[in-house]
């Protein structure tokens, strides 16, 4: 569709339908900031870019947002999230329209980071005092009804994503150097229990050797919402140590993928797309079994937007500094009768 800038260490995020992106064109945010740092005394200077993905409009720029922000993890049909850091070490979370203006989620003092939507509106969110400590969890329905959850002393929830099938959401707890994934469910009112984050419905240990710069980095396995598509009651994390993708369900183990599976997305239980640096492979479920063929010979990050055929929006890296924005199909073809599916 278009080629646009791209600021070091971030990546593009779409509207649940594909047609608008979010793409942070420049930015002097270092790794520390991004992760919850303060504003450092400098300031930070940030431009970023919405363009619209109509192949009619394609790379059409719809808003731009300039000054001391950091582009979020996901989009809804309104906007994208942003953050914005403070001096004072206090952060704040707001949804910026794809035509323009921002309207803050979170503005209370505190440092409120790791945000993440889906389609409906919700949002999910970490937050901790300005000075430092544990991080608890947020959660927000669009009817301004929230509810904030606490881990038990000296852990911290990061990284939320909401489950594909609406039920409950997931979330990394770092206990020390120890992380895990859990799953949350969500209550009638679309809120957890206030207890929630003390005694999650499931959990799996990740790694004994994790800090909260790692736990960030889990979410690399696939894109906002792509983590948990539509429909969907697992979640794909990217696994430091393993240095793969891995598939988690509540109740079940972690499931890898082949080793240098880079990002992945979810088609149903039995098939998945796995980007590795030779391009775009179909990869039978369990992932124990070897990548098929290549689909496409370019490592490109998918993100599904629904429709009949399997549909996505995908972004590539040709070089540092740049990113291509693409729309992807795939045809279902019937396989040949060989007696295995």
């Amino acid at each position: 569709l278009f080629a646009a800038p791209l600021a070091q260490g971030t990546w593009p995020v779409f509207a649940p339908d594909g047609s608008r992106c979010a793409i942070e064109a420049r930015s002097d945010a270092t790794w520390a900031t991004r992760v919850g740092d303060p504003l450092p005394p400098e300031g930070l200077a940030a431009r970023i870019e919405a363009h619209d993905c109509d192949p009619r409009r394609a790379g059409r720029l719809t808003t731009v947002l300039e000054g001391p922000w950091v582009l979020g993890r996901s989009a809804t049909a309104e906007g994208f999230l942003v953050e914005r850091p403070r001096a004072d070490g206090g952060r704040d979370v707001g949804l910026a329209a794809w035509d323009g203006g921002v309207r803050m989620v979170a503005e209370d003092g505190a440092t409120n980071a790791f945000a993440t939507a889906r389609p409906d509106g919700s949002l999910a969110w970490c937050r901790r005092a300005p000075e430092g400590g544990d991080w608890h969890l947020v959660v927000a329905r669009p009817d301004g009804s929230r509810r904030v959850t606490a881990p038990a002393p000296g852990s911290s929830m990061l990284m939320p994503v909401f489950s594909g099938d609406g039920a409950g959401l997931f979330a990394l707890r770092l206990d020390g150097r120890a992380l895990s994934a859990c799953w949350i469910a969500l209550g009638a009112d679309g809120l957890p229990a206030p207890d929630a984050a003390s005694r999650p419905g499931a959990s799996v240990p990740i790694s004994m050797r994790s800090n909260l710069s790692l736990a960030v980095e889990c979410a690399r396995a696939a894109p906002g919402a792509a983590a948990s598509p539509a429909g969907r009651d697992d979640v794909l994390l990217w696994l430091h140590e393993a240095r793969t993708v891995g598939r988690w369900a509540p109740g079940g183990e972690v499931e890898r993928l082949p080793p240098g599976t880079r990002s992945a997305v979810l088609i149903d239980d039995d098939n998945a797309l796995a980007t590795r640096s030779g391009g775009v492979h179909r990869q039978r479920m369990p992932g124990t079994a070897p990548p098929g063929p290549a689909l496409l010979a370019e490592p490109w990050v998918l993100v599904p937007v629904g429709g009949d055929q399997p549909s996505f929006v995908g972004a590539r890296a040709p070089g540092v500094g740049q990113v291509e924005v693409a729309r992807i199909s795939l045809e279902a073809r019937q396989a040949p009768e060989t007696g295995s599916r």
